[in-house]
């Protein structure tokens, strides 16, 4: 049976506009005498750990646009700069710094030039993108006395289990992707509820349609992976990279090889000789897919007949998963790291619990059997499900309301 969207949908939906946060001032009534200009009269340092990285790089740059459209004034800084064209396109005041994971000196001239840099623009908060610059933003707050705000992925929450939680109890708001994340993070670090956000990640609805996706790449993917016509399709585009869960799961795809089904497995760069000598290892060359170009990932989305998300990517799964249902395609996920919060309960999608590796050969031929006519009905509410839950304007609203926060506190 189908379970009601809107009972998925509640599961995630935020909190109401106009609900303060905890700790934070309620809003003038609009139309009192006492009505407050409602512009986000702040100056804010978004800081990207590497604009080279697409989507951190991208979201950085939408989320400034979005500050100046608010009547805000957006500033970026970042180690890497393949997007610096843009900025200096779109005039958005930025700052290309050394990269402070070389060596302990890059870190204090990365220190020293950016604290310089705040003072001079008179920077009312920073926004750290993700936990790699959190001990950067906390040394760059002490000494300008800034808010910051920090934003958190479920990897990174997992190694912070059992640390001391000194510096994240410095940040005004910490932004995690899921309830899950949130919970484990007030559970393990003892967080106060008010200073932790749940931010679902948004994806560009434009870019994940089979309308813009160009054939001439599909036939290119099709003749450079040697895709048999006519033979089903499973990708997974967050293949988990531990040696013991990898060759656990590769046992499922022996038995998809047997029935004559490709998988196609995204992993990093880094890590794809790795994986490919493990799929050598279990006679899998001929029916698995190694590639680690996530430009590839939406065009294999669109081929795949079946998508498994593992959730061992963290954030990058949940934006995985969001991608393929927009994309109408079947689900087979664990229920790992917040998945069971953004996946539609249908009976074209299947939830495993985390744990239970041994059923997916299992789950995965229930996906791959069902029907043309399933696929269609499942791609139309998926698609809707979608669009009203993870668009990523949504998530950039959500952000500048933290955003609005912070300056409150600021006040």
């Amino acid at each position: 049976m189908v379970a009601n969207p809107k009972a998925v949908q509640t599961k995630i939906k935020k909190e109401p506009p106009g609900k303060p946060a905890a700790g934070a001032k309620a809003a003038t009534p609009k139309g009192s005498s006492a009505e407050v200009n409602t512009s986000l009269n702040a100056r804010i340092l978004i800081l990207s750990p590497d604009l080279n990285n697409a989507m951190l790089g991208r979201q950085a740059v939408d989320l400034a646009m979005r500050v100046r459209a608010e009547g805000g004034h957006p500033f970026i800084a970042s180690p890497g700069g393949l997007l610096k064209l843009e900025l200096q396109r779109q005039k958005i005041p930025h700052k290309m710094l050394p990269d402070m994971r070389a060596s302990a000196l890059g870190h204090m001239v990365a220190v020293f030039q950016l604290v310089r840099w705040a003072r001079e623009q008179h920077i009312h908060f920073i926004h750290a993108l993700d936990f790699s610059l959190s001990r950067f933003a906390y040394e760059v707050m002490l000494k300008t006395g800034m808010h910051t705000a920090i934003s958190l992925n479920q990897p990174i929450i997992s190694v912070l289990a059992g640390r001391n939680a000194e510096i994240l109890r410095s940040f005004a708001r910490i932004i995690v992707p899921s309830s899950y994340a949130r919970e484990q993070l007030l559970q393990q670090l003892g967080l106060p509820e008010s200073v932790v956000r749940t931010i679902i990640p948004g994806i560009n609805l434009g870019v994940v349609h089979y309308d813009r996706i160009s054939p001439q790449k599909i036939m290119t993917l099709e003749k450079n992976w040697q895709l048999p016509d006519d033979h089903p399709i499973v990708v997974v585009p967050d293949c988990p990279l531990d040696p013991v869960i990898f060759d656990t799961m590769a046992a499922a795809f022996k038995e998809l090889k047997e029935r004559n089904i490709t998988t196609i497995l995204f992993v990093p760069e880094e890590e794809r000789a790795f994986i490919i000598k493990r799929v050598a290892a279990f006679g899998l060359l001929t029916h698995v897919i190694v590639t680690s170009d996530v430009q590839d990932r939406i065009p294999a989305l669109w081929l795949a007949h079946t998508v498994l998300v593992t959730g061992f990517q963290g954030q990058e799964s949940l934006r995985a998963l969001i991608e393929a249902q927009a994309m109408g395609r079947p689900i087979v996920a664990f229920d790992r790291n917040g998945l069971g919060e953004i996946m539609l309960r249908d009976n074209a999608t299947v939830l495993l619990p985390a744990d239970q590796v041994n059923k997916l050969t299992a789950a995965l031929t229930r996906s791959l059997k069902l029907t043309t006519e399933q696929r269609q009905s499942f791609a139309f509410r998926a698609r809707s499900f979608v669009e009203n839950n993870f668009d990523r304007k949504q998530m950039i609203e959500d952000v500048i309301d933290t955003y609005r926060e912070l300056r409150q506190i600021q006040n």
